[in-house]
C-alpha cells in the first residue's frame, strides 16, 4: 500500500504542478467572484494567493484531519462563503464542514487532481480525468458537466461575469456559460495545464506545454502571445499593475499588458514547481526544486529561504505577510525570508494552502486527507512511554497505551494524534487504536513510520467531560535485520498551541500513563 500510495502521488505530481499557486491580492485587479475567503486557486482573479485575513496568531497546530484515506494526493482546497471546504481526491469532490466533518462526496467517472472553484452563486467547477468538466450546487448534486477532448487537470477560473475558464489536454481553453453552454474554445499548439488567469480589463492569461503563455480577449480572439522557455504548466500571477508573472523550466519573466519583456530573472535551481504569489509590498514569491525565491518588483534578488525539497504547491500569503508554502512539512516563513514555524506531517505537502476567514490554514496531503491548522488554543498535555526491551525482527510489540481525559465542560472530539519514533527504522507498521470499553471504537495505521508521524482516524471518537479515552499502539517489527534491535522510547503528545493530538482545545488537558 505504501508502494501504491508514492507511486500514485507521483503520478499527481506533474498534474499538479499545473495548478499549484501564488498569492492574492485584495485591490481592484483581484476582484473575487464569489463573496468567499478563498473560492478558487490562488485565490483570486488574478492569482496572487495573498489573503486579507490575518494569519499571525495560527502557530500551525493541527485542528482537526478529515480522513479521506485516498490513494491519491488530495487537491489544493477552496473556501466557501460558509466556510465549508472543498477539495479533490481520488475520484471524489468532498465538502467539509468548518468543524472538520463530512458534509457530502460526489464522485466523478475518474481521478480529480484538480482545484475546484467556486461561483458567485455557491456553484462548484471542477474537471476530471474523465475528460469533463463538472457543475456541482451547494448541496453537491450535479448541476451540469461538459465533456472535453481529453483529461482535465487544471483548476478552473471564473471570471467577474461568470464565465467558467477552464484547460484541457486536448490543446484547448475552454470558456463555459454559467448554464454549461460553451461560448467559445481556443485552440494552442499543446496541453493546456495552466489555471487561467484573469487581468481587470477582463483579458484572460493562459499557459501552454506549447511554451507559450497567450492574452486572450473576453471573446476568444488572441491578443498575443509570448514564447516561455520550458513551457508554462503553472499558472501566471497578475500584479496591481498589470504585470503578468510567469514562470518557464529555470527562468521566470515579468511582462507587460501589451506583451513585451519587462524583465527576466534565470535562477540557479534546476527547475520552478510552482506558480508565483504577490505580496501586499509587490514581493514575488517563487518555489523551486530546493528554494523558494522572493524578488522584488524589479526584478531583483531580495531572498533566498533553502527548502532542499521540491516546492509543488504555490505560497499562500496571510494578511500579516507571512508566506506558507509546503514540502517536507508546512513552513511558515516569515516577510523577511526568516522561518516562523514548520508543521511536519508523515506525508509530503503536495497542494497549496488555502486561508480561512478565521486565519485557519486548509492543505491536502499526500495521503489523501485534508488538514485544518490553527492556534493558539492553550492547554497542554503529554506523555511518554519508555517500552525498552530487545525486540526480535518480524514480531509485533506493545508500544504501550496512554489514556486523555476530557476536562473540560463540554464533550471534544480526537480525529487523530501525532507519536513521535525516534528508532523509526525498525518499523514496518505502527497501529493506534482509540478504545472506548475495552473494545476498539477508530483506529488508525502507518506504515514504514519516519520520525514524527500523524495518525489519522477512521473516525471522530467523541469524549464526555469527566470522561477518558485510551489510546493503544501496536508496532511490527521489520524482518530481515539480521538480528535484534531495540526500541527505547515512543514520546505522544497533545499541545492544543502546536500540534499533537487534533481537536483538543483548551480545558481537554490531563494525560496520564496506563502501560
Amino acid at each position: 500500500m505504501a508502494r501504491q500510495r508514492i507511486h500514485a502521488a507521483l503520478r499527481a505530481i506533474v498534474a499538479l504542478l499545473a495548478f499549484l499557486s501564488a498569492s492574492c491580492a485584495v485591490t481592484a485587479p483581484t476582484a473575487r467572484t464569489a463573496a468567499s475567503p478563498w473560492p478558487m486557486l490562488d485565490h483570486d482573479l488574478s492569482h496572487t494567493d495573498r489573503s486579507p485575513y490575518d494569519t499571525s496568531a495560527n502557530v500551525g497546530a493541527v485542528k482537526w484531519i478529515y480522513a479521506i484515506g485516498s490513494l491519491y494526493s488530495a487537491g489544493p482546497p477552496v473556501i466557501g462563503a460558509d466556510g465549508t471546504i472543498y477539495i479533490g481526491s481520488d475520484k471524489d469532490v468532498y465538502a467539509v464542514n468548518p468543524n472538520g466533518t463530512k458534509k457530502w462526496s460526489f464522485e466523478t467517472g475518474d481521478v480529480l487532481v484538480s482545484s475546484p472553484a467556486i461561483g458567485a452563486d455557491g456553484t462548484i467547477y471542477i474537471g476530471s480525468h474523465d475528460h469533463s468538466v463538472y457543475a456541482l450546487n451547494p448541496d453537491g448534486t450535479k448541476k451540469w458537466s461538459h465533456l472535453t477532448g481529453d483529461i482535465v487537470d487544471t483548476a478552473p477560473t471564473v471570471g467577474a461575469d461568470g464565465t467558467i475558464y477552464i484547460g484541457s489536454m486536448d490543446k484547448n481553453l475552454y470558456a463555459f456559460k454559467p448554464d454549461g453552454i460553451m461560448k467559445w474554445s481556443y485552440a494552442t499548439g499543446a496541453a493546456v495545464e495552466s489555471c487561467p488567469a484573469i487581468g481587470a480589463d477582463g483579458t484572460i492569461y493562459v499557459g501552454s506545454d506549447d511554451g507559450n503563455i497567450y492574452a486572450l480577449n473576453p471573446n476568444g480572439r488572441k491578443k498575443w502571445s509570448y514564447a516561455v522557455y520550458g513551457g508554462v504548466n503553472r499558472s501566471a500571477a497578475i500584479g496591481v499593475d498589470g504585470t503578468i508573472y510567469v514562470g518557464g523550466l529555470d527562468s521566470f519573466y515579468a511582462l507587460k499588458p501589451d506583451g513585451t519583456l519587462k524583465w527576466g530573472y534565470k535562477l540557479k535551481d534546476l527547475m520552478i514547481v510552482s506558480s508565483p504569489a504577490i505580496g501586499a509590498d509587490g514581493t514575488i514569491y517563487i518555489g523551486t526544486d530546493k528554494d523558494v525565491y522572493a524578488l522584488n518588483p524589479n526584478g531583483t534578488k531580495k531572498w533566498i529561504y533553502a527548502t532542499g525539497n521540491l516546492t509543488l504547491g504555490s505560497p499562500a500569503i496571510g494578511g500579516d505577510g507571512t508566506i506558507y508554502v509546503g514540502f517536507d512539512a508546512l513552513y511558515a516563513i516569515n516577510p523577511d525570508g526568516t522561518k516562523k514555524w514548520a508543521q511536519a506531517f508523515a506525508d509530503p505537502v503536495y497542494s497549496s494552502p488555502a486561508i480561512g476567514a478565521d486565519g485557519t490554514i486548509y492543505i491536502g496531503l499526500g495521503d489523501g486527507n485534508v488538514y485544518a491548522l490553527s492556534g493558539p488554543a492553550g492547554g497542554s498535555v503529554s506523555a511518554t512511554n519508555a517500552a525498552g526491551g530487545t525486540f526480535a525482527p518480524g514480531i509485533t510489540v506493545s508500544g504501550g497505551s496512554f489514556k486523555v481525559t476530557n476536562t473540560s465542560s463540554g464533550t471534544e472530539t480526537i480525529t487523530g494524534a501525532t507519536i513521535a519514533f525516534n528508532r523509526w527504522t525498525i518499523f514496518s507498521k505502527a497501529e493506534l487504536a482509540a478504545v472506548k470499553n475495552g473494545l476498539t471504537v477508530a483506529s488508525a495505521t502507518a506504515l514504514n513510520p519516519s520520525g514524527s508521524v500523524t495518525f489519522a482516524l477512521n473516525k471522530g471518537v467523541a469524549i464526555e467531560p469527566g470522561k477518558s479515552l485510551t489510546f493503544n499502539l501496536q508496532l511490527k517489527i521489520a524482518p530481515g535485520l539480521g538480528g535484534p534491535s531495540t526500541q527505547s522510547v515512543i514520546s505522544l503528545s497533545a499541545t492544543g498551541a502546536a500540534g499533537g493530538f487534533t481537536g483538543l482545545p483548551a480545558g481537554l488537558g490531563t494525560v496520564s500513563r496506563n502501560d
